[in-house]
């Protein structure tokens, strides 16, 4: 008797969708970086302005999203934000940006915590008045819901100018 032949694609489409899925899941488990672009919609006032420097992305980091630039200005404003992460790696990736980014006069670095779930932002927006900017993470279109094996943590780093900082009062 014959052994019975399989049709000669149904080995490679299965191979195919097998690779797709196993790339996917390691894609969900890893710690990503990006530089997005910076935010041309908006228009500080006095020639301020705010530029995006990276979006950080961990895996089961843990924190609390939470919009509002922090200043990352000096060792312990960086040390209390990054304990809020569950992730100790995640945590010194943040300390080892924040370390090697400077920043000119009159400007300060600061992070927010602006997505936790199954999909990580693009780009960031800063919006708002001075004194009251917001980090607002921009995130891919999606035409099905994204579904993960561990929600990851994103971190945005902003270089700001101070006046965006204040109360809005300048000067």
């Amino acid at each position: 008797m014959r052994p019975r032949r399989r049709p000669p694609g149904r080995a490679a489409l299965v191979g195919l969708l097998l690779a797709a899925l196993l790339a996917g899941a390691v894609g969900c488990g890893r710690a990503r970086e990006s530089s997005p672009a910076p935010d041309d919609t908006a228009s500080p006032p006095g020639g301020a302005s705010a530029v995006p420097v990276a979006i950080l992305t961990g895996t089961a980091a843990g924190g609390e999203v939470d919009l509002t630039p922090v200043p990352l200005d000096t060792p312990a404003a960086v040390a209390a934000f990054v304990g809020q992460f569950d992730n100790r790696r995640f945590a010194a990736r943040i300390e080892r940006r924040v370390a090697r980014t400077d920043v000119g006069e009159g400007r300060t670095l600061v992070g927010s915590v602006v997505s936790i779930g199954c999909q990580v932002p693009t780009e960031l927006a800063v919006l708002g008045p001075p004194g009251r900017m917001e980090v607002t993470p921009v995130m891919p279109e999606s035409p099905t819901p994204v579904e993960c094996f561990a929600p990851m943590t994103s971190v945005g780093l902003v270089d700001m100018s101070d006046a965006l900082l204040a109360d809005g009062s300048v000067g």
